[in-house]
């Protein structure tokens, strides 16, 4: 992986932190303890590749469900299950079917200076899902990172649009069908999230 793209997203945090708006969080919805929970839908650039092939680099669908506690007044933790979509599974036609997902921890640091500016850092296991005949799945392991800003809508919920980069590897496959080497992917995704607490 690369350091400049993994910290390339920490130079929007400055930007975040001072954007003006009443609807901003200005008070933290994350202030003392509890559970909360998260979903998040959007649009998603994908580029896959591996040895030997050339990447393929896809605009899809991508969605995420996170759920966890928080820890104190700028420090949450929790579990995300996040997907995007290559190609479209059907239900009359098994052979179809491609998506790389992760599963994994995350963690949220939103310090109270940052006006409701947040920062998710997540580390997970990576699985690359291929219906197509003469193809296996695989898994690897990824990072990420997703800036955000919440705004209130209700006394628990928010609103938050989200932009993330993440990358990692998804394994390989070695049978008598298939040699598959060097698998990987990176992507980056607009989203709105919505988080209750």
């Amino acid at each position: 992986m690369r350091l400049r793209f993994a910290l390339a997203p920490l130079a929007l945090v400055p930007v975040l932190a001072v954007a003006p708006g009443p609807t901003v969080c200005a008070q933290q919805a994350s202030a003392g303890r509890g559970w909360w929970a998260a979903i998040e839908m959007g649009h998603g650039w994908l580029t896959r590749s591996e040895d030997g092939a050339p990447s393929v680099r896809r605009g899809r669908f991508a969605m995420g469900f996170a759920g966890g506690a928080t820890l104190s007044s700028w420090l949450r933790a929790g579990f995300v299950l996040r997907g995007w979509t290559l190609e479209a599974s059907d239900v009359w036609d098994p052979a179809k079917g491609e998506s790389v997902s992760e599963a994994g921890l995350e963690i949220r640091a939103n310090p109270p200076a940052a006006r409701g500016a947040w920062v998710t850092t997540t580390f997970a296991r990576t699985t690359y899902t291929n219906h197509h005949p003469g193809d296996f799945t695989s898994s690897g392991w990824g990072a990420g990172l997703d800036v955000g800003v919440d705004l209130r809508v209700l006394s628990r919920l928010a609103l938050a649009p989200v932009v993330s980069w993440h990358q990692g590897t998804l394994g390989e496959v070695h049978n008598l069908v298939l040699t598959s080497t060097g698998r990987r992917f990176h992507a980056s995704s607009l989203a709105l999230r919505a988080t209750y607490r």
